[in-house]
């Protein structure tokens, strides 16, 4: 926990607030471990997705997934693939009562710049 706040702190990161599609709807994201960082990498968002037009095109592609937040899971910070596709599973299987999800995404050329002191 305190390793994400941390990079939170030091590097550019935006929220976006996604419409969750119907349980069993895959959402065409492209998901990639990264255990050096301790988090799941974003790899790419599909031209087909159905929550494509809802995240920003500079955030579409190489980003950190930093957490996780609905209703349905409470606030999350997945560290590997599994743990992102469980918890988005389970907020998609609870989306019929709020439907979103907030996922907070850290661009990949952001977290590898180092830190002016």
């Amino acid at each position: 926990k305190r390793q994400h706040k941390d990079l939170l702190a030091k590097f550019v990161y935006r929220t976006v607030v996604i419409e969750l599609p119907l349980q069993g709807t895959r959402l065409g994201m492209t998901l990639q471990g990264n255990p050096e960082m301790n988090m799941t990498l974003l790899k790419e968002v599909a031209p087909n997705s159905p929550i494509q037009s809802q995240i920003p095109a500079e955030f579409q592609r190489d980003c950190l997934i930093a957490s996780l937040k609905s209703e349905v899971i409470g606030h999350v910070q997945p560290k590997t693939v599994q743990d992102c596709v469980a918890v988005i599973a389970k907020a998609q299987s609870g989306s019929a009562a709020t439907g979103k999800l907030e996922v907070t995404l850290v661009p990949m050329n952001e977290a590898q710049l180092p830190t002016a002191n």
